[in-house]
């Protein structure tokens, strides 16, 4: 560890930072950068009124990275591989499911095996 990484640690105490919650800001930024860039995120942000779809989408996916860095950072007893075949898995349904309709057949196919991935990896409902 450098010297300014201890003391951005000590620096993060103090002020009452979790170090957890920074390395998870950090893997959702990761996420959310592979498909927007700061600018494109910004334009969507000011457009939200104008763009409504737009917007929609952003925020789905969003809100998708959150959940599986959440998911990425609970899971810990699975072997490497598989888990992150199964959260790959996972995040491509929800992925799907917010740019779909959820009342088809093949949607439902998809929650299903949602679920199960869920099961496997252990992790409970909503917060």
């Amino acid at each position: 560890m450098t010297n300014r990484e201890r003391l951005l640690m000590q620096k993060n105490v103090e002020f009452g930072y979790d170090e957890t919650e920074r390395i998870k800001a950090d893997k959702i930024n990761r996420l959310i950068r592979r498909r927007y860039s700061v600018s494109a995120e910004l334009a969507v942000m000011r457009q939200r009124d104008t763009k409504p779809e737009e917007f929609e989408a952003y925020f789905a996916y969003v809100e998708a990275c959150k959940e599986k860095v959440k998911m990425d950072m609970a899971v810990t007893s699975i072997d490497g591989s598989l888990k992150s075949s199964l959260l790959d898995e996972y995040f491509s349904i929800r992925l799907w499911l917010s740019s779909n309709d959820t009342a088809t057949e093949e949607a439902k196919a998809k929650i299903e095996r949602q679920d199960v991935i869920k099961a496997l990896l252990g992790i409970g409902g909503e917060e």
